[in-house]
């Protein structure tokens, strides 16, 4: 999760992708940018992405 002026490029190239919009509750924006696809490490990317979208929804 990086502050998006850092990945900012890569976004706009598509080279990343935000996995969800962009939230307007939190004062800070975070975004977690990971790789397409490549079926490395995706059973664990998968349960650090559901874990930490379950902690987001249990703060607001």
């Amino acid at each position: 999760m990086v502050p998006r002026m850092y990945v900012e490029r890569e976004l706009n190239s598509g080279e990343l992708v935000a996995p969800w919009p962009e939230a307007g509750s939190l004062s800070k924006r975070f975004y977690l940018v990971k790789p397409t696809e490549t079926g490395m490490n995706e059973v664990a990317l998968h349960a650090f992405e559901c874990w930490l979208l379950a902690e987001i929804n249990q703060a607001t």
